[in-house]
């Protein structure tokens, strides 16, 4: 059962007018199915993301969001169905933020490179500007293996950082806060929330908790077993 709601609409009047949506969409799937073997994830999936939405896929585990998600991301193919990506880059932050040995820059940069102002600006829309000028040697310094040195509340901003500074057309979220304790997990969600409302950026984002959903969503769609 996959179903498409709109978060904070007027539900109790049937002739409001939906959401205007215009333009191509930036993110299309027809009639996807996916299957890993004989094992049938996703069945008959058929939606879209515009510029400027936020896509909250919710469901339990096992449901298929985040293969949902990979597709919509172009990490993966369908194995049947049509999946059509707008030109662009995307940016991805996981439930667990991949940090290497290296410094601060070193896991904004990731192998690109970027001026100090382009960094310092997406870690200032990531809200860890102060922590990071905090730092023995800020930009320099080494974070260690895993990026051990940080709290888990730093490691995801660092990793937002780093998905921002390549100004992608489409960001995945893929359960970002479930690591977190619950004060975190409240701060962090609301700064992401500002986040689309200063940026606009436009996300697809997976998360099992319907709390986070209506908070973060311009769109609400609702998994259960593949469909």
């Amino acid at each position: 059962l996959m179903s498409d709601t709109t978060p904070g609409g007027n539900t109790d009047d049937p002739e409001a007018p939906a959401p205007e949506r215009t333009g191509d969409p930036l993110v299309e799937l027809r009639q996807v199915n996916k299957h890993f073997g004989a094992l049938h994830v996703l069945n008959d999936i058929t939606m879209s993301v515009q510029a400027g939405e936020v896509v909250v896929i919710i469901g339990p585990s096992g449901s298929g969001k985040s293969t949902l998600a990979q597709l919509a991301a172009g990490l993966i193919g369908p194995t049947v169905g049509e999946v059509r990506l707008a030109p662009g880059a995307r940016s991805i932050v996981f439930q667990e933020a991949f940090l290497s040995s290296g410094t601060v820059r070193d896991n904004v940069e990731l192998g690109a490179s970027y001026t100090d102002d382009e960094i310092w600006d997406a870690l200032g829309q990531a809200a860890a500007t102060e922590f990071v000028q905090r730092l023995p040697q800020q930009l320099d310094t080494v974070v260690g293996e895993r990026g051990v040195s940080l709290s888990g509340g730093q490691r995801q901003r660092l990793a937002l950082g780093r998905a921002l500074v390549r100004e992608p057309s489409v960001f995945l979220f893929d359960e970002p806060l479930s690591n977190l304790d619950a004060k975190l997990r409240h701060q962090t969600r609301g700064e992401l929330k500002e986040l689309h409302a200063r940026v606009g950026t436009t996300s697809v984002y997976v998360t099992h908790d319907q709390e986070e959903a209506m908070t973060l969503g311009t769109r609400v769609v609702v998994m259960k077993d593949g469909v």
